[in-house]
């Protein structure tokens, strides 16, 4: 995504809808970070995965996960739960190790 040198063109949706409103902005990127957090603590507290697949979370608090992007938004999709936030994040079944 390139980055915008005007904070109101960044703001405004692409179909030039009105700005969205600081806390409204605020209240959204809150919503996404606990879900985030709720999502990886769900992928911590699994078992070491034998494939790679593909974990999400709505506003349900469902965790789904399934073998695409596309399968977890259509399994968050049936829930009803696709209007709101969504996260996703790929799982390998790689362990990435760090050597310090």
């Amino acid at each position: 995504m390139a980055a915008r040198g005007n904070l109101d063109d960044a703001l405004t949706p692409p179909t030039g809808g009105a700005v969205m409103e600081p806390a409204a902005v605020s209240a959204m990127l809150d919503e996404h970070a606990r879900l985030r957090s709720l999502l990886r603590n769900a992928v911590a507290a699994r078992s070491a995965p034998d494939n790679d697949y593909w974990v999400g979370i709505g506003l349900d608090e469902v965790v789904v996960d399934a073998e695409s992007p596309e399968a977890v938004m259509t399994a968050i999709e049936r829930r009803g739960m696709a209007g709101g936030t969504v996260v996703m994040e790929f799982v390998s079944s790689v362990p990435q190790v760090f050597v310090l």
